[in-house]
């Protein structure tokens, strides 16, 4: 196809779309004008109809009314005058089939014409007489048909009042909806004819329409014809529908005033808008025989005017086989010669610029080579050309992947696509597409990678993009390897607080969105300080890696086990079936944990306090989940350790009493508000005193007395038994050097040393600090220590009660007989005496098991070359057991309470002699 063919085809378009364009906005116009006309012409012919019915009605009615009229009071109770009344108003019979008078209790008066046994009938069944009962206005029966006559008929009727407005009568009359004086004119005849009137009631019964269809019938169910349910709601207007019987009909429906019926006119489409779809086709022919006859006139145009044109085609051929002739081929002297000179120049240009292209094409591919950057070009996916670097990079050469896509370099096809997907949306926006993508080479390695993509040549998008990658498989190992030391416990390599409530929060997501539950444990080691300080941290972190390792062997893979720091361990036990299963699990954790630790040569036994708090029944949400565990937990340790408890709601309450009376600890320890009384220890014999021991005593901030056996385990698991430790030891010898400054003898004075102060490094040296400060001499200090705290293995304890001996410091065994000390360690102790604990003396009368452990004890302390003290002497006849026994010092109520110093000073005085 030559260039004047072309222009006469491109001139002949551009007049078919002008004009289409012009004759489909004008076809839209007048379409849409003649619609609107037509559709109100045919509701213009609806309401004409609906009018008509209107009016026809009004006559009935205003007929009846106009007998109604004539009935006077007088006549409303004589049959006789009824009847007559009616035989002489045989005019209305013009309208009406007939005529009745029905009293107001609904039963024939009179009827006209007369028949048979209808006066005196009960027509209280009727609805439209007793609408006429109930609102005193005129009305219209539905549709029926006719006992005698089997015609559809349709029943009027009026109220008749008297003076007063008392109604009297009714007077109701029978109209065959057919007949030409009423409706029958306005039923269409033809059946040739497509449109049609059609008159129903709201309740769909048929009045006026189709003759085939059947009279007194639905003319449409609900939903089969979408405006005719509208029109029956309410809505009046045209639209265009479909019928019952599937024809596209042009619809206008109108209520009909005065009744409760709708009028409707229906058309068909197709014969409605004839007109415009002839002026349609008319307007197509006319642009059809004008375009044709325009390119036909463009075309002998262009012959003429393309002739200089066609002689440059023919240079341009010339040139290909000879560049160099371009300056030597003629030109004319009009514009399109002009052009051709132009032309000639300009590839004279482009043949000495294409050697330069040549060599910075050549050039471009040495940096390609060169790059450490993978570089790829495809096209429709395929991969058309590729650097060294991505030779390299994928472990393949060029030609294994030119012509293939980069599908197998993906995790899976669905990778692929939606990479390919993301690209193409991206370059599409001529933007530089960035993402970083996961690859595997030919070799089966994967290696992590940022991609650069955008289109070669936006102007030209079918060329493919062109992609760069970059291999950051190192960089990713390392923002692992942060990642990583961010989210877990660099001790045990556990997850972290921060990790553990991030998988918390997603549990919570899940169980909510699922219905499930899970569990939270809260795992607290049992006096894992005590190790700490004793053994040093490095013990410690041992063992925590241990329990650790026993820990996460006890749950599943799907669960998580967290050390949010010290001696703490959290567990998230996820999709939870039975909350019971939470139990099982604290049993095995603790059976595990109980297990022996050998580290550095010490054999160590540990146990745990275990808290469980269930989502969701004690909790929605991380606080409340957290603190309801912890709770639970501290509910184990009060219990007795290791053990595990289930979270209650009055678990809440315990834990703020711990917290509280913590915080009352701490303050009272910033103030030193608590106080030291003294039990005197008397020679049983002589009533001597002897000695003393100090019993720390607190008043909570209410002013009430705390017992010991409340606050001193709060102050030991909160960290406070070394500073109120070491208070009481200063006060204690402070107290006694002040009782010497005034003239009391000199005694020893017991103070309690805890465990945790008896582990300190510099345990002798605080001692020998305080003796130092206050000034009193060795020998009137007594430490006691419990008997637990002698059975840490280890030559440390000989080793520091050795030194506190050495100073003149004497050393008992406080409560002595409670624990399970071993003989052969106890006769290496370097100690001054044993105290028999309480609870052996209090039975000890009445029962021969105290007494015989009580002997026992006395006897031991006597072979040792000890001194043994009896505590909790109350009766003459405990004193006299332990005197017969060979116990020779006791303390008790017997002798004294525990007393402040004033008053233990004027005790003191009073009670006994000097020794």
């Amino acid at each position: 196809m030559n260039l004047k063919t072309k222009s006469s085809l491109a001139v002949v378009g551009l007049l078919v779309l002008v004009f289409g364009v012009g004759m489909v906005v004008q076809d839209y116009l007048i379409r849409n004008s003649l619609k609107q006309t037509i559709a109100e012409q045919q509701f213009a012919l609806v309401s004409r109809f609906a009018h008509e019915v209107s009016a026809r009605v009004g006559v009935s009615l205003g007929t009846l009314k106009r007998v109604a009229s004539g009935i006077n009071f007088a006549q409303a109770d004589d049959t006789e005058r009824l009847r007559d009344y009616l035989y002489d108003n045989q005019g209305a019979l013009a309208l009406f089939d007939s005529l009745i008078i029905v009293s107001p209790d609904l039963v024939v008066l009179a009827d006209n014409p007369p028949r048979s046994g209808r006066v005196g009938t009960d027509v209280s069944a009727l609805e439209h007489l007793q609408r006429v009962k109930a609102t005193g206005g005129p009305a219209l029966s539905s549709p029926f048909v006719g006992v005698v006559t089997g015609q559809p008929l349709l029943a009027m009727s009026v109220p008749v009042f008297d003076s007063v407005g008392r109604l009297i009568a009714i007077v109701s009359g029978t109209v065959d909806i057919l007949s030409p004086s009423f409706l029958g004119g306005l039923n269409r005849s033809s059946p040739d004819q497509p449109g049609q009137f059609v008159l129903t009631t709201r309740e769909r019964t048929t009045i006026v329409g189709d003759n085939t269809r059947l009279m007194l019938s639905s003319w449409a169910e609900p939903g089969v014809i979408e405006s005719f349910d509208r029109a029956l709601a309410g809505w009046e207007g045209t639209e265009e529908d479909i019928d019952a019987s599937g024809r596209r009909m042009l619809m206008s429906f109108r209520s009909v005033e005065g009744t409760d019926w709708i009028a409707g006119v229906m058309l068909p489409v197709e014969e409605a808008f004839e007109p415009i779809v002839r002026s349609q086709r008319m307007a197509m022919l006319m642009l059809v025989i004008a375009s044709a006859l325009v390119g036909l006139l463009v075309w002998f145009a262009m012959q003429r005017f393309l002739r200089p044109l066609f002689a440059l085609r023919d240079n341009v051929v010339a040139l290909r086989s000879d560049p160099s002739h371009g300056h030597r081929l003629p030109v004319g002297k009009d514009e399109i010669g002009e052009v051709a000179g132009d032309f000639y120049r300009l590839f004279d240009e482009l043949s000495s610029s294409r050697a330069e292209s040549v060599a910075r094409a050549e050039e471009l591919q040495s940096v390609l080579d060169a790059s450490p950057i993978a570089i790829v070009m495809t096209r429709n996916h395929e991969v058309v050309l590729v650097n060294p670097a991505f030779e390299r990079m994928f472990a393949c050469t060029a030609e294994e992947a030119t012509g293939q896509t980069l599908e197998r370099h993906f995790e899976d096809h669905a990778a692929f696509i939606e990479t390919c997907r993301r690209i193409e949306a991206g370059i599409e926006d001529a933007e530089v597409v960035r993402f970083e993508q996961r690859f595997i080479d030919r070799r089966g390695q994967w290696f992590w990678a940022n991609v650069y993509v955008r289109a070669l040549d936006p102007a030209r998008p079918e060329r493919g993009p062109v992609m760069l990658i970059e291999d950051i498989s190192e960089q990713k190992l390392n923002e692992e390897r942060i990642r990583h030391l961010a989210e877990h416990d660099p001790l045990t390599d556990l997850p972290n607080r921060l990790l553990f409530n991030d998988r918390l929060s997603q549990a919570i997501a899940r169980a909510r969105r699922e219905h499930s539950r899970f569990a939270l444990l809260f795992v607290d080691l049992d006096r894992f300080k005590n190790i700490n300080d004793s053994l040093g941290h490095h013990v410690g972190d041992q063992l925590l890696r241990i329990v650790a390792e026993r820990i996460t062997a006890s749950v599943r893979e799907c669960d998580t086990v967290s050390r949010p720091g010290g001696d703490e361990f959290t567990l998230l036990l996820a999709e939870l079936g039975d909350p019971e299963d939470a139990a099982r699990v604290a049993e095995k954790l603790l059976q595990a944990l109980a297990l022996p630790c050998s580290i550095g040569g010490h054999q160590l036994m540990v146990t745990a306090s275990v808290g469980i708090s269930l989502y969701p029944e004690d909790g929605d949400d991380i606080p409340t989940l957290m603190r309801n565990a912890d709770a639970a937990m501290y509910h184990s340790k009060d219990v007795g350790r290791n053990t595990y408890q289930y979270f209650r709601v009055e678990l809440n309450e315990r834990v703020f009493e711990r917290m509280s009376l913590e915080n009352a600890l701490r303050r009272a320890l910033e103030d030193k508000d608590f106080e030291l009384h003294y039990q005197p220890q008397v020679d049983s014999r002589s009533r001597r005193l002897i000695g003393a021991e100090a019993l720390l005593r607190w008043r909570g901030p209410e002013g009430d007395p705390v017992p010991p056996s409340r606050f001193i385990p709060v102050a030991e698991d909160a960290g406070l038994i070394l500073a109120i430790g070491a208070w009481v030891l200063e006060q204690v010898c402070r107290q006694n050097r002040a009782w010497q400054d005034a003239g009391l003898p000199a005694v020893p004075v017991a103070v309690n040393i805890s465990a945790q102060q008896f582990r300190q490094p510099r345990f002798v040296d605080t001692v020998a600090a305080v003796l130092k400060t206050t000034g009193l001499a060795p020998e009137c200090l007594e430490l006691e220590l419990t008997e637990s705290v002698m059975l840490d293995p280890g030559e440390r304890n000989v080793a520091v009660l050795s030194e506190i001996r050495a100073m003149g410091v004497r050393v008992a065994i406080d409560d002595f007989g409670t624990g399970y000390s071993s003989l052969a360690y106890l006769k290496r102790l370097p100690i001054d005496a044993l105290k028999i604990d309480q609870s052996f003396v209090r039975d000890v009368v009445v029962d021969a098991d105290d007494a015989a452990i009580v002997d026992a004890i006395i006897g031991l302390a006597h072979t040792m070359r000890l001194r043994v003290i009896a505590e909790g002497v109350e009766t003459e006849a405990q004193l006299a057991f332990l005197q017969n026994s060979g116990c020779s010092e006791m303390q008790g109520f017997l002798f004294a309470r525990p007393m402040p110093a004033e008053e233990f000073a004027l005790w003191w005085r009073e009670h006994f002699q000097y020794s």
